[in-house]
């Protein structure tokens, strides 16, 4: 189940991706992301996520920087480190998902399409996040009650 403070950080998430990438493509922009979208473009996950880096800074930074100044101004209970954390998994995410567009035999290596799979990866990623935060409390828990786990 996806929790309404949940939803609301992955879309300002996805906004701050897309204004940070109008940003962007004021520059080279849109000429590197078609690069990147090439299936031979960046075959590792690391070197892909410092090429995005190097090239599409602002829609980074938007990612980060909306979801955490929502998260300030309400006064949220998710402490600054989580936030970042959080945000880690869905640029992981999105790289993953364009990685995997690029390697899908038939879908479109345009920027329409990456945008897609990157959204998707967001997504993706920061449920991963989300469960392996609840397996890591699930685990501690477990560890203080043995009964729980040998019956």
């Amino acid at each position: 189940m996806i929790f309404p403070e949940t939803l609301v950080l992955l879309l300002l998430g996805l906004a701050g991706m897309a204004l940070g990438l109008l940003l962007d493509l004021h520059g080279p922009g849109l000429a590197i992301l078609s690069s990147l979208c090439r299936v031979d473009a960046a075959p590792d996950l690391l070197v892909t996520l410092r090429l995005h880096w190097m090239w599409l800074p602002a829609m980074h930074v938007g990612m980060i920087v909306l979801p955490l100044g929502w998260s300030a101004r309400h006064g949220r209970a998710a402490p600054l480190l989580r936030q970042l954390v959080c945000s880690a998994w869905m640029m992981a995410g999105m790289t993953g998902g364009a990685m995997a567009a690029a390697m899908l035999p038939g879908w479109p290596a345009l920027p329409v399409g990456m945008l897609v799979m990157m959204g998707a990866g967001m997504a993706g990623g920061m449920l991963a996040g989300r469960a392996m935060r609840r397996l890591i409390f699930l685990t501690r828990f477990l560890r203080g009650k043995p009964e729980l786990v040998h019956g």
